[in-house]
């Protein structure tokens, strides 16, 4: 698997911009799984940035705005399945149904995660995956939450740039140790997701909020979206 790194130009070798072997490991055990053509580790510049969007404009995701009108501006539509989720497809995975609640559909977590590697396998083949590190609230607050999300959708990568704090800063506090986001951290639980756009998979959607570990999984769709717990 090769890493990458993303220019105008081409594509060129890409050291992981992180010393921490617990997030190393899982993007490895992850793209094991995934089987991505190539892994990106998002950086979170301008640069990046602007060129995901020439991508996606050249793929025709993106319609680029009047830019003297609507400078930095793109129209992207949606097809009228693409949900954030379904409810008969959102599930707690809790060890006990109790920990659900009455409102929530239930699933064992261990029969989910076996159903889940099933969809993931092999579904971002001749595709990129980008690491991508986030940070809800000012990098290094206290009341901020960081995670790390793994898709192959350059969309997700443009998008998360303008919700949240992405990039290498969250990368050099990930490798404070400080708070957990990966298995084998200490420190309080924090989100990791694996989503993939891939239209070679199944059509499936699953939501799967909470396992019994602390950390908390969404699973959502774009075309086809899909996450994963580790």
């Amino acid at each position: 698997m090769k890493h990458s790194v993303l220019t105008h130009e081409a594509t060129s070798t890409q050291t992981p911009p992180t010393t921490n072997k617990h997030l190393i490991r899982w993007v490895e055990k992850m793209a094991e799984l995934c089987r991505p053509e190539a892994i990106h580790w998002v950086d979170g510049s301008k640069a990046e940035y602007d060129f995901l969007c020439d991508r996606l404009v050249a793929a025709g995701t993106f319609t680029r705005l009047d830019q003297k009108k609507w400078p930095g501006c793109f129209y992207a539509r949606s097809t009228p399945n693409d949900v954030a989720r379904v409810e008969d497809r959102t599930f707690i995975c809790s060890l006990s149904r109790d920990g659900a609640g009455p409102t929530n559909n239930w699933e064992d977590p261990y029969v989910m995660r076996r159903r889940l590697k099933q969809l993931f396998k092999g579904c971002m083949q001749g595709r990129t995956m980008y690491v991508l590190p986030f940070s809800m609230g000012p990098v290094g607050s206290p009341m901020s939450g960081i995670g790390v999300q793994l898709t192959d959708s350059p969309y997700v990568v443009v998008n998360m740039r303008i919700m949240a704090r992405i990039g290498a800063p969250v990368f050099a506090e990930i490798d404070k140790d400080e708070k957990r986001v990966v298995p084998g951290q200490v420190g309080g639980g924090n989100q990791m997701t694996v989503h993939s756009a891939s239209p070679a998979g199944p059509s499936s959607t699953a939501s799967c909020p909470s396992f019994s570990s602390n950390n908390t999984f969404t699973v959502s769709r774009i075309e086809v979206g899909r996450f994963l717990p580790t």
